[in-house]
């Protein structure tokens, strides 16, 4: 389901495969294609129990990342679950598991609107023409023609991440004019 990229006492970053999900947001329920997806995960370890403090997630694909379409998320990632969180499991697997589970099932509000309003002339803008064209190709999966890359990597939170695509990749200055 996934694969964790990198993990240290603090934090985990792990990656998801494209997939379609059915994403909820005021009210209504979506059927979307959802490209490949890196989240990091921020935690403390607490008598045993991982205990979930905040997460960034991003869209990517082989060598690039991509600002995430869905409202309650920055533009640097950050993603808003709300108030009231509280996730704490006895393994890291479990404790993955749980916020995937809470992430998915969640209801995204219109409070954040940071990430999302960078697709307002795209299909992933409108959670209505995202489902049309899922519904209409079942082997469509938003690519790079219609996601919107991160122009700089520099001050986004992932230091693990950026160092897995950016520090490790000889083109690096080339994809992100740095």
């Amino acid at each position: 389901m996934y694969s964790i990229l990198d993990k240290n006492d603090k934090t985990v970053v792990f990656k998801l495969p494209a997939c379609r999900r059915i994403v909820y947001k005021q009210g209504c329920s979506f059927y979307v294609s959802v490209p490949s997806m890196i989240f990091r995960l921020r935690f403390e370890k607490i008598n045993g129990f991982y205990r979930y403090e905040h997460s960034n997630s991003v869209f990517c694909d082989s060598n690039k990342l991509y600002h995430v379409c869905f409202p309650n998320t920055s533009k640097n990632g950050f993603v808003c679950l709300g108030q009231q969180v509280y996730i704490a499991e006895e393994s890291l697997t479990k404790f993955i598991d749980a916020f995937l589970s809470f992430y998915w099932g969640r209801e995204f509000s219109s409070e954040g609107l940071g990430s999302i309003n960078l697709y307002h002339e795209s299909i992933l803008g409108n959670f209505c023409g995202w489902q049309k064209t899922t519904k209409e190709d079942e082997n469509w999966v938003p690519s790079s023609s219609e996601l919107i890359k991160f122009a700089d990597l520099r001050w986004i939170r992932f230091k693990s991440l950026f160092e897995y695509y950016c520090c490790a990749s000889s083109n690096f200055e080339k994809l992100y004019n740095v």
